[in-house]
């Protein structure tokens, strides 16, 4: 599975085949805010998550388009999202060097919110969600425990 954004604002997965030219369209899914800057399908394929350049997280069903959890916000463009290995988490990443962890269900925090004077650029949770990398500017990066989690 691919997913990828637009300028338009919208997120569509992309079911992908043998062949990247055999790729069949499955839906769209549109922002309020214009903008996709980052997006991940959940581990069980069930969930899109996405992120814009306004800040804004959300999440879709795949197949119904249903809304889940909470819309939540961070104070600027989104540059990386990504699920816990189970799902049950996103984390989010910002060009302000924020970085959020929530409950994929209910949006709310699992963790207090790591701040770093640099855009985020990537990050990574241990499958067991106990220590976090992050990858900050072009040449910075920290690992850190992951307070108040597992």
């Amino acid at each position: 599975m691919v997913v990828e954004g637009s300028v338009e604002g919208d997120a569509s997965p992309w079911a992908v085949g043998m062949a990247v030219n055999s790729a069949a369209r499955v839906m769209d899914l549109e922002f309020e805010a214009p903008g996709v800057t980052s997006a991940m399908l959940s581990p069980n394929s069930e969930w899109v998550l996405a992120g814009t350049d306004e800040g804004q997280v959300r999440q879709w069903n795949r197949q119904t388009a249903e809304l889940r959890g909470s819309t939540f916000e961070l104070p600027a463009p989104i540059t990386h999202v990504a699920y816990s290995s189970d799902g049950a988490w996103v984390i989010v990443g910002d060009q302000d060097g924020h970085v959020a962890i929530r409950e994929a269900a209910t949006g709310d925090m699992v963790a207090p919110e790591i701040v770093h004077p640099e855009p985020v650029t990537w990050f990574d949770l241990h499958p067991e969600g106990y220590s976090l990398v992050v990858v900050y500017g072009t040449n910075s990066g920290i690992c850190q425990k992951v307070i108040g989690v597992r």
